[in-house]
């Protein structure tokens, strides 16, 4: 256990990652930036920190956090051959926070993997996008052993502006996904109903007002010009555009398979999952761009 966490590793700096890593440099921490692309690890040449495309250079940090897009790509950054296991000397080992969105099972595979090298994992995926994250206004949904987790608190401290404890390892990720599915599936259909709206002749302003104030309030009409904000900046980008569409339903997959685990009936997610599995990007922008009042370049 370090006695203070100064120098953090930090794997995987996409479209969340890396406005966290951007604030966490800000609040003075010595970063090293990891991710395979190198446009990714531009921005963060340009500040003068250390980059490098092998996770196992991040091993010599006090923590480590992960960051990635999907349960393969964490097994990949901790047990692949530049993985972050190869790097870990096992007298002094980092404190590792997986902050992606991933199954429980696989946070709890890859913590008895990395408690082979005397490595303390915890789970602490993150909610609140990319604007609160370059804020430090995310929702930090963490669980795991009270001792790392009292570590890595400063660090979430910067992070985020609430920290939930939610007991033993996995808990954070299995209550993020249920968060998520419920999320993702407001976005999705607000989307929806916007294109709806607008065939109407509606003023989607009031219509979110009136939501806002009726049984119809979300996390998008209760902040409705970030959330324009937001998906105005995700669909200025093809790229970004697919990249979260993918995230989103890579999100509304992993609640499914909770269900399943639990051998539990969920007609309603099932059908929000078959229904966005063929959906073409392009129309996730469309609808997205009618929400967020973008007129049509």
């Amino acid at each position: 256990m370090p006695d203070g966490i100064s120098r953090i590793g930090f794997i995987g700096v996409g479209g969340i990652g890396r406005p966290m890593a951007e604030r966490l440099a800000e609040t003075g921490y010595e970063l090293i930036v990891c991710d395979k692309r190198a446009d990714a690890l531009r921005p963060f040449r340009h500040m003068a920190l250390e980059t490098t495309a092998r996770a196992s250079d991040c091993a010599r940090a006090d923590m480590v956090i992960v960051m990635v897009a999907d349960d393969a790509q964490a097994w990949s950054v901790v047990s692949g051959d530049a993985g972050l296991l190869h790097g870990i000397d096992p007298d002094r080992p980092p404190l590792v926070a997986i902050m992606s969105t991933i199954l429980p099972e696989t946070v709890r595979r890859i913590a008895a993997s990395l408690a082979t090298k005397n490595a303390q994992t915890v789970d602490a995926p993150v909610s609140g996008g990319a604007v609160r994250a370059s804020r430090g206004e995310l929702s930090i949904i963490a669980s795991g052993e009270a001792v790392p987790l009292a570590a890595m608190a400063p660090v979430f401290g910067s992070l985020g502006s609430r920290v939930f404890h939610c007991g033993v390892l996995g808990n954070g990720e299995a209550i993020k996904i249920l968060n998520n599915s419920v999320a993702v599936t407001i976005q999705l259909l607000m989307g929806e109903l916007a294109v709806i709206a607008e065939g109407l002749g509606l003023d989607l302003e009031l219509l979110v007002e009136v939501m806002e104030a009726s049984s119809g309030r979300s996390f998008v009409t209760g902040d409705y010009e970030m959330q324009k904000a937001v998906l105005r900046r995700i669909i200025s980008d093809p790229a970004l555009l697919r990249a979260h569409v993918d995230v989103c339903r890579k999100d509304l997959r992993l609640a499914q398979s909770l269900g399943i685990q639990q051998n539990v009936s969920s007609p309603l997610l099932d059908g929000v999952v078959a229904s966005q599995r063929e959906v073409p990007y392009e129309d996730c922008g469309t609808r997205w761009r009618s929400l967020s009042q973008q007129t049509p370049q």
